[in-house]
């Protein structure tokens, strides 16, 4: 028997979005996610609305090169502006995603924290040179502009993922 032992790391950060709490946290959700991240489709699995807003929804993806990854959604919460899904690329990582929008002067802040574990030497190898704070905060920083530009002008920002 091998022993593996996983890494695990978490990365939090805001990002300031310029429009009312109320148009903003739907962009969050699995099928809107579209509009602003080039790239992002989703094969619904099961779900009991066609926006998959709600607890319990599962999907796939295939982003980046990687494998078939397997999402949940853990926590839909419409009326605090909160959602939390959970991943898993099998034989690559297990992460977790909480997103909590509250209002601010400017429109919306979204607080945004990942959290990985890794499922193999692969996985971890990932974490270790992949999940830099710094690649995080500039991910959140590529969210925060391609949100905002669609927010303003209606259109996707093109060469954004």
């Amino acid at each position: 028997m091998t022993h593996f032992s996983a890494v695990h790391a978490s990365r939090s950060g805001s990002i300031q979005l310029d429009a009312p709490i109320e148009e903003v946290f739907p962009l969050f959700g699995p099928v809107r996610e579209a509009e602003w991240a080039e790239g992002w489709q989703i094969e619904p699995l099961y779900a009991a609305t066609p926006l998959l807003e709600e607890a319990g929804a599962v999907f796939q993806t295939r982003q980046h090169g990687e494998a078939v990854t397997l999402w949940i959604i853990q926590r839909f919460e419409r009326e605090t502006h909160g959602i939390s899904y959970a991943r898993v690329t099998p034989g690559l990582h297990l992460v977790t995603i909480e997103i909590d929008c509250t209002s601010s002067s400017r429109g919306t802040d979204a607080r945004v924290t990942y959290t990985l574990i890794g499922l193999s030497d692969e996985g971890n190898r990932f974490i270790e040179t992949e999940f830099s704070e710094s690649g995080y905060q500039h991910m959140l920083g590529q969210w925060e502009q391609a949100i905002n530009h669609l927010l303003k002008t209606g259109q996707m920002l093109a060469h954004h993922s």
